[in-house]
């Protein structure tokens, strides 16, 4: 069986006025090094002006250290290809200060920015599949798609708690923190997923059903990006209204599309292809 290599494009959109999340002009550029394996999550880091991306490296839920994390620079260059290895399968990631977060099955990894060393691992004994990770200035929320609940860190005090069980949260996956507001969205099991509002408090809303394959989710200046992983790019404004964006597997030969990042300054989005091993960025804007 011969297994696809991974490798790095870059896509720009350019025009004179400014574009709205639904239209996008494509300009390829010749494909650079080869370092992704299954890429799970691509994260916009501001403080240190650079995107980070998670390798699972093997499967998906097993324990083999063969994971890591990239680092590339503002532009979606590579800066460290390995630049923290040892990991098992990493998946969503997000950061406080110079703290990142992984999830990692049923730990969360917190490695140090500066020095790109792991901190500590700490375990979360009854997580079945720890996913996305999303952050403020104190709290870390995982989503667990295989249990179907939300688990809490508190980084000062190490401590892990449960912070939504909803009988809505059933293979749950992406998550963003916005305000007081939690935007949550499901993968799905037999049937397509939900975009969920859910309380600081774990009170859960569903905002429309059975949208699609939901992976990742961030915010732009019209609301949000989300990834379906089937390979396309939704985008929901503030009122809950939901549409396609593009159909990546047509307009740029992606094979999926896991969890995006999203720097806000530049509208440079990156998206990870989980079935692809490669990672496009593009801008969506002036």
């Amino acid at each position: 069986m011969i297994k696809c290599l991974p490798f790095l494009l870059i896509f720009t959109i350019s025009c004179s006025q400014p574009i709205s999340p639904e239209q996008s002009i494509i300009e390829k550029t010749p494909p650079s090094e080869k370092i992704f394996d299954t890429p799970e999550s691509v994260l916009w880091q501001k403080s240190s002006n650079s995107f980070y991306v998670s390798s699972i490296g093997g499967r998906p839920a097993e324990k083999d250290g063969k994971g890591w994390i990239s680092k590339l620079d503002e532009k979606g260059k590579v800066i460290s290809s390995k630049w923290v290895d040892g990991l098992n399968a990493p998946k969503g990631m997000g950061a406080i200060g110079n703290h990142l977060y992984v999830s990692d099955i049923d730990q969360i990894v917190e490695i140090d920015i500066n020095k790109g060393e792991i901190l500590r691992r700490i375990d979360i004994p009854d997580a079945a599949f720890l996913n996305d990770i999303t952050t403020n200035t104190t709290l870390v929320l995982i989503s667990d798609t295989g249990k179907g609940q939300i688990y809490s860190f508190d980084p000062k005090a190490g401590k892990v708690g449960v912070f939504s069980n909803s009988k809505d949260l059933s293979a749950i996956n992406g998550l963003l923190l916005d305000g007081d507001r939690l935007i949550g969205g499901s993968i799905g099991n037999d049937t397509l997923g939900a975009m969920l509002d859910i309380s600081l408090a774990g009170e859960t809303k569903i905002i429309k059903a059975e949208v699609g394959k939901i992976d990742g989710i961030v915010k732009d200046e019209h609301g949000y990006l989300i990834t379906d992983f089937r390979g396309l790019l939704l985008h929901m404004n503030d009122v809950g209204k939901i549409r396609v964006v593009e159909d990546l597997t047509q307009t740029r030969g992606l094979k999926s599309s896991a969890d995006l990042g999203y720097n806000p300054e530049t509208k440079l989005v990156g998206i990870p292809d989980f079935l692809g091993n490669k990672v496009i960025f593009f801008t969506i804007g002036e």
